[in-house]
């Protein structure tokens, strides 16, 4: 996580006052060409924290709270949900997750998402059927399958089963080899509102008609 201090509506005079005053001691570094955005060196940001929790225990947490609803509606996905989980605000950290995890998924920082879901409590992760489906597929991703189907297996009997959880029984089945089950489930997951889940509905149903020599599949979905 990074401490950054904006000088955009300073003149440019006190932009390079700024520059000359911070970078010259080594404090900050820019972090554009503008010298509009700078980062504190680690030391000095490590000893602005531990000076504000020493006079202002209650500030950090409202702090990250705040910089994590800044960073939410600029489109910062690991900057807002690093500091919901610092705030310790398990709503807001869990919410920001249940929502953004996938951008950072597809983007093959699977490391990340598992580590935002290792930061909420386990019971939190479990309730949540958008979490639970996080934890599906960075399983699935990872050739874990025995943990797919223990996964499925207790989300099926605690959660209500909605078309992700059934869309993700099927991909199990598919990638375990069972075409049979695999077009016997693809036929009640149905169509999804969402476009995500959807495009691998369809996907997976054609290769699966594919496989078992349906020629008629390009018309599946």
């Amino acid at each position: 996580m990074r401490s950054v201090v904006r000088c955009g509506d300073r003149s440019a005079g006190q932009r390079r006052t700024a520059r000359d005053g911070l970078s010259g001691q080594s404090l900050s570094d820019p972090l554009d060409a503008e010298r509009r955005w700078y980062r504190y060196h680690q030391l000095f940001r490590d000893i602005l924290r531990i000076e504000l929790a020493r006079t202002q225990p209650a500030a950090p947490a409202v702090l990250h709270e705040r910089a994590a609803r800044w960073h939410a509606d600029a489109g910062n996905d690991g900057e807002s949900i690093g500091h919901a989980i610092e705030s310790g605000n398990a709503s807001l950290a869990t919410e920001l997750i249940a929502t953004r995890w996938r951008h950072t998924f597809n983007a093959g920082e699977l490391q990340t998402v598992e580590n935002w879901l290792a930061a909420l409590p386990s019971a939190v992760v479990s309730g949540d059927v958008r979490l639970v489906a996080a934890r599906v597929w960075l399983a699935m991703d990872s050739g874990r399958l025995d943990d797919v189907a223990a996964e499925l297996d207790h989300a099926e009997r605690s959660l209500p089963t909605d078309g992700q959880l059934r869309m993700l029984r099927a991909l199990h089945s598919y990638k375990a080899g069972d075409l049979a089950l695999t077009a016997r489930q693809l036929a009640g997951v149905g169509p999804t509102l969402e476009p995500f889940l959807e495009t691998v509905r369809r996907l997976v149903t054609g290769v699966t008609a594919l496989w078992a020599g349906d020629s008629s599949w390009p018309m599946i979905g």
